[in-house]
């Protein structure tokens, strides 16, 4: 069987965005025999979403409420009050003050457009994988998000 295409830009969402598969029958982890593009795809996308994995999974353990509020405080200082921050930074740290303003940009710059590579990457390797796109239109496995905790691994 050919996979049609999907249903809806929902459907299509699920598919390319998910972070893992599981089979609908036994609950198990489905395994994605992954491709280069899979595999470059996660290199790439490494650094900023496996963070973010891990903060929305452990997000009611009350250390990672605390070092999330004290990174929050510190971009909302960093933002509304750069002069004082950097100051008072650079004390903590002095390497940082070798920091210049364009590198800080380049970074968030640099992290932003590879997180969307990796993502486009990981949909092209998902889309061009006949096995998974047979099993995700026969409806035999399910998305679990990024942040989701796994019940069977």
């Amino acid at each position: 069987m050919i996979p049609t295409g999907f249903p809806s830009w929902p459907n299509y969402f699920k598919f390319t965005l998910a972070n893992e598969f599981v089979e609908k029958e036994s609950g198990n982890i489905y395994h994605i025999k992954k491709g280069v593009l899979d595999r470059i795809a996660n290199i790439i996308c490494w650094p900023v979403l496996a963070p973010l994995n891990f903060f929305l999974r452990e997000i009611k353990n009350p250390l990672v409420i605390l070092s999330l509020t004290i990174t929050l405080v510190a971009l909302a200082t960093l933002i509304f009050y750069p002069a004082q921050f950097m100051g008072a930074a650079c004390t903590i740290l002095p390497f940082l003050s070798h920091v210049k303003p364009w590198m800080v940009k380049f970074a968030v710059f640099l992290a932003v457009q590879m997180t969307i590579i990796g993502i486009g990457l990981r949909a092209l390797g998902r889309l061009n994988n006949q096995e998974l796109r047979h099993r995700w239109d026969a409806l035999e496995i399910c998305p679990i998000f990024i942040g989701a905790k796994r019940i069977n691994t």
